[in-house]
């Protein structure tokens, strides 16, 4: 059942009044990322490419045909199209990746990422977020001020909660209990 499974990303917003705004404040907070560090993430989650052969200020290399079969897809998909589309170098991509602890950067307006969001529930890929701000609490209360309320006007983020746990927000099934005999039997909570 698609429903007893809750899919939910984690995602770091950066966010500014413009898109450029964001982009200084991505290009600010990855200032303080050592790239260096990140690289050796970055070979791990590349399948074993060696990132410290290239120049960091050059654009980001194609490595696909560098990546073994046995890597990850996703996320250095991810990152590969995060770099051609906003023309990042390498030293901004192993920022940004050092931000976000490797998951989703999503670097815009408030509207721009209410819509990212929104278009990703609304395909069903995802049922939720798990919200990773690169910087505390700036980036927490820029999300709950901006953000969250263009989620509430589009139908999408709840503006009160019905449930008492976060398995009841999410609508997810109750988890089946031992009996002590081997056998199991749903939780009626």
């Amino acid at each position: 059942d698609p429903r007893a499974v809750a899919v939910m990303p984690g995602v770091t917003p950066i966010i500014g009044r413009t898109r450029q705004e964001a982009r200084d404040l991505a290009r600010e907070l990855g200032d303080l990322v050592r790239p260096e560090a990140t690289l050796a993430f970055m070979q791990q989650m590349f399948g074993g490419v060696d990132f410290t052969v290239y120049d960091l200020d050059a654009p980001f290399p194609d490595v696909r045909d560098l990546m073994p079969a046995h890597a990850s897809v996703s996320r250095p998909a991810l990152f590969m199209a995060m770099a051609e589309e906003e023309g990042l170098t390498l030293r901004q991509v192993a920022q940004r990746i050092g931000l976000s602890t490797g998951h989703r950067s999503l670097v815009g307006t408030p509207d721009e990422i209410a819509d990212d969001l929104v278009r990703w529930y609304e395909a069903d890929a995802a049922d939720g977020f798990n919200l990773m701000p690169a910087d505390l609490p700036r980036g927490l209360e820029d999300f709950v001020e901006e953000v969250v309320p263009r989620l509430q006007d589009r139908g999408i983020f709840r503006k009160e909660y019905t449930g008492g746990t976060l398995r009841e927000h999410l609508g997810a099934p109750a988890p089946a209990q031992d009996q002590g005999d081997g056998t199991l039997m749903a939780d009626a909570r």
